[in-house]
């Protein structure tokens, strides 16, 4: 069975798996939603066609707005799903999970020109059938991929501190250390938890293992987000983020 499933480390210390989408979910969501814009175009076309002249000016705006524009709104605005992919459980997302740039949008919907040349879309279908996350050409360049929208929530079983921030960024497999330590806190023995806390105790700056263990919570707490508000948690993530980078470039 072939392993299609892209992984993501995120800088809370975890891996995010995610399914791409493949060729005939995909086709469904497209031809919902070109239904819509024809739909819309037709009932506009209608409507316009009472102004002459004018009403074709209209319309034809309204043709480019609804053409390059659906796709691009939905994909921002509404969680990277159209109605079409909303209705086959599929979103389209950056490369690392992340909600969907103006930018990233833009680039792969432009370049579904060069998907539809010069056989129709029969270059895209062979791009979606051959590469290994079903991407097609807009997807390569613009670093995007369409998966299957998960319902699971990422939870953790972590005592609940004032959350500490490290005095340097911790790189990617300490975090997932630190966030192992915290979440058996409840279930170890308290000697166990405190000989953990000693081996863990060069990322802290505390003299004893109790001490070192509290501060590890905190760190794990740091990791999670929780506590902060909305500009302390985002200058978190990002220190844990460049961390985690850098480590994986290095590997």
């Amino acid at each position: 069975m072939i392993d299609n499933t892209a992984y993501h480390n995120t800088p809370e210390g975890t891996t995010l798996e995610m399914i791409p989408a493949g060729f005939v979910p995909r086709l469904g969501a497209w031809l919902i939603d070109f239904v819509i814009r024809a739909g819309v175009m037709a009932l506009l076309s209608f409507v316009l066609s009472f102004f002459m002249e004018a009403g074709m000016g209209v319309l034809l705006l309204c043709y480019f707005l609804i053409d390059w524009f659906y796709m691009v709104f939905f994909e921002v605005y509404r969680g990277g799903q159209t109605i079409g992919k909303k209705q086959y459980g599929i979103k389209v997302c950056t490369d690392d999970g992340m909600a969907m740039t103006w930018r990233a949008s833009m680039i792969r919907n432009i370049l579904r020109v060069a998907d539809f040349l010069p056989f129709m879309f029969v270059s895209a279908v062979l791009c979606m059938l051959f590469h290994p996350q079903g991407k097609r050409l807009g997807d390569m360049v613009a670093g995007t991929l369409v998966v299957y929208v998960s319902h699971e929530k990422l939870t953790f079983d972590i005592p609940k501190r004032n959350p500490v921030l490290p005095t340097m960024p911790l790189l990617f497999d300490e975090q997932q250390a630190v966030l192992a330590f915290a979440e058996r806190t409840e279930d170890l023995p308290k000697e166990r938890w405190l000989e953990l806390a000693q081996i863990l105790m060069p990322l802290t700056h505390q003299a004893t293992s109790l001490k070192a263990g509290d501060e590890l919570i905190g760190f794990a707490n740091a990791i999670i987000g929780r506590g902060f508000d909305n500009q302390a948690r985002e200058m978190a993530q990002f220190s844990h983020q460049t961390s985690a980078k850098s480590t994986l470039e290095d590997s």
